[in-house]
């Protein structure tokens, strides 16, 4: 999971990936559409991600074998927050799609009910082997399908939407590292929206 590059190989034939290439000497950008992601293989909060929009503009950037090129995805980004026990079954998958974006957290988002979404990060999180908690990413490509964009394997920061929509993940992991039994009504949860703001207290 932590390298993205790795990743996508691990889930190649699995479910719908976007293209993607090593950024180092040998990337041919022909037969490429414009615009394209590069990205670092490993970081977080969106560091280092850059959107190409022209050839020249790819030309400017430094190549390494650190950085992945992929298509850009023009579709709703996803996050699906996941659990699954110690034998690795997946008991919960909670879909919450990214509305508003800063910083890499999403401050405007919402549980949303798909089947698709939630398939595809089950089959993820089987295919790495997943116990306890991860967060499956996707964005939707031209054609409206999800495609994978990477798995953060920790708590993810909007993790207080899934637990208010009705499935309290870190309850669960602590009952799971104890031994209690989960109940089926503890897997349950509803579509929710969420807005984040910021107040100033003044002392």
């Amino acid at each position: 999971c932590l390298d993205k590059l790795n990743l996508l190989i691990a889930c190649d034939g699995l479910i719908p990936l976007p293209r993607f290439a090593i950024f180092n000497q040998t990337f041919d950008d022909s037969d490429w559409q414009y615009p394209l992601i590069v990205k670092p293989r490993s970081g977080s909060g969106s560091r280092g991600i850059v959107k190409v929009a022209t050839p020249a503009e790819l030309a400017k950037l430094e190549r390494s074998s650190q950085l992945l090129v992929q298509e850009y995805l023009p579709g709703e980004e996803f996050s699906v927050d996941v659990f699954a026990n110690t034998q690795g079954e997946v008991l919960a998958t909670v879909p919450r799609l990214r509305m508003k974006v800063d910083s890499g957290i999403a401050v405007v988002s919402r549980t949303v009910k798909d089947r698709e979404l939630e398939e595809c990060a089950r089959q993820v999180s089987e295919r790495i082997g997943l116990t306890y908690v991860a967060n499956v990413q996707f964005r939707r490509n031209a054609a409206g399908r999800p495609c994978l964009l990477e798995v953060n394997p920790r708590f993810p920061g909007t993790m207080p939407l899934t637990v208010a929509s009705g499935v309290n993940i870190p309850l669960l992991t602590l009952k799971e590292l104890l031994g209690e039994p989960i109940k089926p009504e503890e897997l349950r949860w509803q579509e929710l929206a969420m807005v984040r703001t910021w107040h100033e207290t003044y002392l």
